[in-house]
């Protein structure tokens, strides 16, 4: 599900550049809220993206431990989750007052993908084997 929505929105971000280089080059004008639409998709298809290739399997791998180290792997993995699960709810929290300047919108719904993919991936983590 999180990489048919990454298509999606890379999809999108595929339209909008086109839009915006028409835009540019035939009508000579900007339409200024594209660039930070497609920031916007961008980054959530990026973390979105790195979700479905963990549940899939299919993301990069350093191999550090063997296999009769699974249960170290597995508590390293869970420090670390929790660990960028905290600091990307304190930076999500502290960008509320922030905005994006075509939206008018908080920043924080651009960097809430950041403890959301984090806590999905924590739990994709936990029923790997």
């Amino acid at each position: 599900m999180a990489l048919h929505i990454s298509a999606i929105l890379q999809f999108l971000i595929f339209f909008l550049l086109i839009l915006e280089v028409l835009f540019r080059n035939f009508f000579s004008t900007n339409l200024f809220w594209l660039e930070e639409a497609i920031i916007f998709f961008f980054v959530w298809s990026i973390y979105l993206g790195a979700v479905g290739l963990m549940k899939s399997d299919d993301h990069l791998k350093i191999i550090l431990f063997k296999k009769n180290l699974k249960i170290l792997k597995k508590i390293i993995n869970i420090i670390f989750f929790i660990m960028a699960i905290y600091f990307s709810t304190i930076y999500t929290f502290n960008s509320y007052k922030v905005s994006l300047t075509s939206f008018n919108i908080s920043m924080m719904y651009l960097v809430i993908c950041l403890p959301v993919s984090f806590i999905l991936m924590f739990f994709i983590n936990l029923n790997n084997k």
